[in-house]
């Protein structure tokens, strides 16, 4: 074998263990950690990388405005990446078999062009708005263990997807929310007599 396949070989190895397997593993590991401080019975979810959002769910459950707003936030980000995940499939499937490259006679296809772009501009749309549900509950986890450096946490979590790194550098830290739950009954009617 050519000596400059096998290091880029080697290289390619450390590469992919050093920015894709380090992040997953203190990711799952903080998410973990957390779960289990907060005394949730599927802590273990943390280490399967679709259901892990129903950790952070219910951790940003932790947090006043996502426990009235927000209650099955815990079911609704993980059915987002679900849904997300087959339509991901779904479009890569229409770009294999209908893209020029594959398919000659799609070129020719004004229909098919057009409907490319709108599949594809909605398929945008779709994953904006999952990555924007996965940040705004993110943005709530950090607010339940350092409400003092949401904002930074969260705009470094966006631009740099340094997520994992403020999630490990919190999992030590207690909820600064009590953990009480909120009540769904009405409020006691007032007498205005």
């Amino acid at each position: 074998m050519n000596i400059l396949f096998i290091s880029f070989m080697i290289f390619y190895v450390i590469f992919a263990v050093i920015f894709l397997l380090v992040p997953y593993v203190l990711r799952a590991l903080a998410l973990y950690t957390l779960a289990k401080n907060k005394n949730i019975d599927v802590a273990w979810l943390a280490w399967i990388p679709l259901a892990d959002s129903y950790i952070v769910g219910l951790l940003s459950k932790g947090s006043p405005f996502m426990r009235k707003k927000f209650p099955n936030i815990h079911i609704i980000l993980p059915s987002l990446y679900g849904l997300y995940a087959i339509v991901y499939i779904g479009y890569m499937i229409y770009f294999f078999t209908q893209f020029p490259m594959f398919n000659p006679s799609f070129a020719y296809n004004m229909f098919g062009s057009i409907m490319f772009i709108i599949f594809y501009i909605a398929f945008m749309l779709f994953a904006l708005f999952v990555s924007a549900s996965y940040y705004f509950t993110l943005y709530h986890v950090y607010k339940s263990y350092d409400p003092n450096n949401t904002a930074l946490y969260t705009v470094l979590s966006i631009l740099f997807k340094l997520g994992f790194v403020f999630l490990f550098v919190i999992r030590k830290k207690d909820p600064a929310f009590a953990d009480e739950e909120v009540s769904q009954e009405l409020p006691p009617a007032q007498d205005n007599f």
